[in-house]
């Protein structure tokens, strides 16, 4: 194995079929893997993306239906009737099993679970929020999306109702998160609350990470870990467009005059940001490379020096952006690459409306650390091109 990079992927199949020792410890974790992959399967990305239009369309004329019926105008009923929806959209479900997956009624049963469990749970999240007292609506709504979220994610296997479940408890948890904070500090405005939030969103990124690279965690949860990034991608750039958050250490070079930066905030925690995200762009090469053995190749070295480098000097949303590209390129993923090249663009757009020196002066700085990156690009050529340095790991 002079070249792995020469050889075709092979699937896990192939690639245990080719063992003459059935029983050899390294078969048999092989095995295990590939049984847990099979275990969870999905429709294509198109028909996940019709059948989530579909439902979100006839589930809200259906709900707006029965607002102009005056339902919602008792919490109570409108509990009772989600959850009996709710109930009756996951039989429909498990009835579909009966039929083939290739069948007309499997289609159908699928889509009109889908709308119910979209009723049931909005019914239910609606009826706990009006049930309690005033001011406690955030917590009702948390305590809600996460029961049906905990209740349903093993019951309910659709890839989209998942992913949404999982999405909303966040959002939902992190509304909590802000009464909490608002209830502590009572004078506190939302800059000072932004950085906090910031802080847990990046934490959310290593975690969803762990989870959809990590081969031993079945496919199922991979909902679960596309709904935390989605999350981290969503709170960094809303820090970042108000405050600042995540700049790394520009703002100690340059002061607030630069940037619009809350002068309050700690330059750690913007900083933090920066961190947690360069630590797990590392890993993840790491892990992509071949693992720790990989780490005495120079290329390897090379690659931690500029992800440092750009980590230190450059904007945490946009180093989410290049992670999410390395995630997508190592899972050969095209959706999760399209959406990381999206991701960094938008960043940029953002970090240049937090400069406090025009348009004009931003684009300039856009285009000098442009030609950085493309004279990186030039030097890292010779490197990736060219054959394996003395002292590369084989």
């Amino acid at each position: 194995m002079n070249n792995l990079h020469s050889e075709q992927p092979i699937s896990i199949g192939d690639a245990l079929s080719r063992y003459s020792d059935k029983q050899s410890e390294t078969y048999l974790k092989g095995l295990e893997v590939a049984e847990r992959q099979r275990e969870y399967s999905q429709f294509p990305l198109y028909l996940r993306i019709l059948i989530g239009i579909g439902a979100v369309i006839v589930g809200c004329l259906l709900l707006i239906a029965l607002a102009i019926a005056d339902v919602f105008e008792y919490p109570g009923f409108v509990l009772l009737i989600g959850g009996s929806i709710l109930a009756f959209a996951i039989l429909l479900y498990r009835r579909s099993d009966s039929f083939g997956p290739e069948s007309l009624g499997y289609a159908i049963l699928q889509q009109l679970s889908f709308v119910g469990v979209f009723m049931g749970k909005c019914m239910l999240v609606l009826g706990a929020g009006e049930l309690v007292n005033y001011g406690n609506e955030a917590y009702a709504t948390f305590v809600a999306t996460l029961v049906f979220t905990l209740t349903t994610y093993w019951v309910y296997e659709l890839y989209l109702d998942r992913l949404v479940s999982v999405l909303a408890t966040l959002f939902s948890g992190f509304g909590v998160i802000v009464e909490i904070i608002e209830e502590a500090l009572p004078y506190a405005h939302m800059e000072e609350v932004m950085p906090v939030l910031a802080l847990l969103g990046y934490a959310l990124v290593p975690v969803g990470v762990y989870v959809f690279l990590n081969p031993r965690i079945p496919q199922k949860y991979n909902p679960f870990a596309v709904a935390a990034i989605l999350m981290a991608g969503f709170v960094s750039v809303v820090a970042l467009a108000s405050d600042g958050v995540g700049t790394s250490i520009w703002p100690l070079i340059f002061g607030s005059e630069v940037f619009h930066w809350q002068d309050g905030l700690s330059p750690t925690l913007s900083l933090s940001g920066n961190v947690i995200v360069t630590v797990t762009c590392i890993a993840v090469l790491i892990w992509g490379s071949g693992g720790r053995e990989s780490m005495s190749n120079r290329k390897i070295q090379f690659g931690i020096r500029i992800m440092i480098l750009v980590g230190l000097m450059g904007i945490a949303p946009c180093m989410l952006g290049v992670l999410v590209v390395l995630v997508g390129y190592l899972t050969n993923d095209r959706l999760i690459l399209i959406a990381g090249i999206l991701y960094i663009p938008t960043t940029l757009f953002f970090a240049t409306h937090t400069l406090a020196i025009g348009l004009m002066s931003g684009g300039v700085i856009l285009v000098i650390m442009a030609c950085f990156l493309f004279i990186g690009y030039l030097m890292s050529r010779s490197w990736f091109n060219g054959p394996d340095l003395e002292g590369t790991a084989r």
